[in-house]
């Protein structure tokens, strides 16, 4: 079992698959399993395929950060980098920064989410379970 086969359920869990576009807590339109970005606009609609073939996409440059470390710990850090971006990945991979930094449990507009406090915990005790 590699870290992409523990990683997808995992962020599939705690980002939910979503088909038609929404705004996530902070504002910000979102599909599929936490997808941003400029095409994604009021209205529009995937397939579940779509949806996992974009995560599939995003996963793929996360795992390569992370090939090196046990399954389980790369399953943590591909999620942790899903959820928070590449950089704050490289960050954290680096020990500049910590996935417990409590920044990493807020959304856009500054509000701590009980849900990403609960993602960070599990992603950490994962890295700690090593």
């Amino acid at each position: 079992m590699t870290a992409l086969d523990i990683a997808t359920p995992l962020i599939t869990t705690f980002e939910g698959v979503r088909l038609t576009a929404y705004q996530d807590t902070g504002g910000v339109w979102t599909i599929g399993v936490g997808e941003t970005g400029p095409e994604v606009k009021q209205g529009l609609t995937i397939t579940y395929e779509q949806a996992m073939g974009m995560l599939t996409v995003r996963l793929h440059s996360l795992y390569l950060m992370v090939i090196s470390k046990p399954p389980v710990v790369g399953a943590a850090y591909i999620s942790f980098g899903y959820n928070c971006g590449a950089g704050a990945l490289s960050k954290v991979l680096d020990g500049v920064d910590t996935i417990s930094n409590p920044k990493y449990a807020h959304d856009m507009k500054g509000n701590t989410l009980p849900g990403l406090v609960n993602r960070r915990a599990l992603e950490l005790a994962l890295i700690q379970s090593a």
